[in-house]
């Protein structure tokens, strides 16, 4: 079905500009233009699980969270099997202010390199955010929020036709937003039960770029995700660890498209690998506290579902004041 695809595609390329045959021939083919279509979309996937983990009521002191926090961040991800693979890493640092009893407002800043790679193609995206979060934590209540800007440049290189070489960059801009609630059960003492539903929205705006023949008309990508999930705790002396089970659904598009600017008032979509809309989410935790103001944390994520796939795992400090 692939290969059936990828025909069509090249074949409806080549009727669009067969009227030009010295521009096909300097084009790379569909599979490796697609590498550009796939490279914008994960670099819209803009997780924030990182900033989630620190919106959190302090156990053992009185009040919220205040203080500061930073954390260290990787993924690794493969779309359509291994046809795409984009591993990211990066860090973030964040500051958490108290207002009233039962909420806190938060700023954090973030930056990431994302490297990817499919067949002989090959990219990197360095990317900046700032944002803004909050929490609203009352008894066994939570409702959380994220507010972000992204701004970043891509670089690439293409595989073309007899083994020369594309290389291009082009810059984006974008916005998030995260809104999670949750009901936290106490079990017992040591067990804690959180079931949640979340939701994850993102739209990313690229430039224009034209390197030689190949040039690419500016667009966005949009992304809207779901999940609902539960997470259940317990504690061991200072430790808390952690398990939680969930489903992910994207429901934007399978699929992204970048506007291919063949000759002046002639243009083809190319289009990324499909994206499956449902997912498992399975994940493992660990909270230790060093002190009554000082904490340590760890997790691993696995995200997976049709033509998709994703290991991230994190690590953290926050100290409170």
């Amino acid at each position: 079905d692939d290969e059936l695809k990828s025909l069509k595609e090249y074949m409806s390329l080549y009727l669009t500009v067969v009227a030009n045959p010295l521009l096909l021939a300097s084009l790379p083919d569909v599979d490796n233009l697609s590498f550009l279509a796939n490279m914008i979309r994960s670099g819209a996937c803009n997780g924030r699980e990182d900033v989630y983990c620190n919106l959190r009521k302090g156990e053992d002191v009185e009040g919220l969270n205040k203080g500061v926090w930073a954390q260290y961040r990787c993924n690794y991800t493969e779309w359509g099997g291994k046809k795409y693979i984009d591993r990211e890493h990066g860090g973030a640092i964040g500051i958490n202010f108290d207002i009233g009893d039962y909420s806190l407002i938060g700023l954090y800043i973030k930056g990431n390199k994302h490297n990817m790679s499919q067949l002989n193609n090959s990219g990197n995206l360095v990317k900046g955010m700032v944002g803004v979060c909050g929490a609203f934590l009352y008894d066994r209540f939570e409702l959380k929020w994220i507010v972000g800007y992204s701004f970043g440049r891509h670089n690439m290189c293409l595989e073309g036709r007899n083994s020369n070489k594309v290389r291009g960059k082009f810059g984006v801009q974008g916005v998030g937003l995260d809104i999670e609630g949750a009901l936290k059960i106490v079990a017992s003492d040591t067990l804690k039960i959180r079931p949640y539903i979340r939701l994850e929205g993102d739209m990313e705006d690229h430039e224009k770029m034209k390197e030689g023949k190949l040039s690419i008309e500016g667009g966005d990508c949009s992304r809207l995700l779901a999940t609902a999930g539960v997470r259940v705790s317990f504690n061991v002396g200072k430790s808390e660890f952690s398990g939680g089970v969930g489903y992910k659904c994207l429901l934007s598009k399978e699929t992204f498209a970048v506007k291919l600017a063949l000759k002046e008032g002639v243009s083809k979509y190319i289009n990324s690998v499909k994206e499956g809309r449902h997912k498992g989410v399975v994940g493992i935790g660990w909270n230790y506290d060093i002190s009554k103001c000082v904490g340590l944390h760890a997790g691993v994520n696995y995200v997976g579902g049709k033509n998709y796939k994703n290991v991230g795992g994190t690590a953290g400090i926050n100290i409170r004041f």
